[in-house]
């Protein structure tokens, strides 16, 4: 049974097992990418810059509704929300579907190395992003 995670009103939209699993998935990956691509450090540095762009990017997408339906709760007619929701949301889909296709895309131009470390990216990226926004849900309630 899934238990949504409440606090003082604002509610985490998932189960605490995710937020564990994505907690593990991180570690993992982290550790995937320290045992894969030390010896090569540029790898590993471009590993880390690709990783920390996806968190940015996720973790920018996750958020943004929240702030956005304050802001427009206060400020704005009801057809310029739905229009304002339908642009972001097609943003969001679109940049999801880039972050999780470029690997594979990239996958016939890149050595190896590199296409490692872009698909151990995604996969931090969006494990560490999940858990920053566990954090950041949190953290605003109380």
């Amino acid at each position: 049974m899934k238990t949504i995670v409440k606090k003082s009103g604002s509610t985490y939209p998932h189960s605490m097992r995710k937020v564990y699993l994505n907690l593990f998935t991180a570690v993992l990956s982290v550790l995937l990418a320290l045992m894969l691509l030390s010896n090569d450090p540029l790898t590993l540095l471009g590993y880390i810059v690709f990783s920390a762009s996806v968190i940015m990017i996720v973790f920018r997408l996750k958020t943004h509704p929240l702030n956005l339906q304050k802001r427009l709760k206060t400020d704005s007619s009801e057809s310029e929300e739905n229009s304002h929701k339908w642009r972001w949301l097609i943003l969001m889909f679109v940049t999801m579907i880039v972050i999780l296709a470029s690997p594979f895309l990239l996958a016939a131009v890149l050595p190896p190395y590199i296409w490692l470390a872009v698909i151990v990216g995604v996969g931090t990226g969006l494990s560490v992003a999940e858990v920053l926004f566990y954090v950041y849900r949190r953290k605003r309630v109380t």
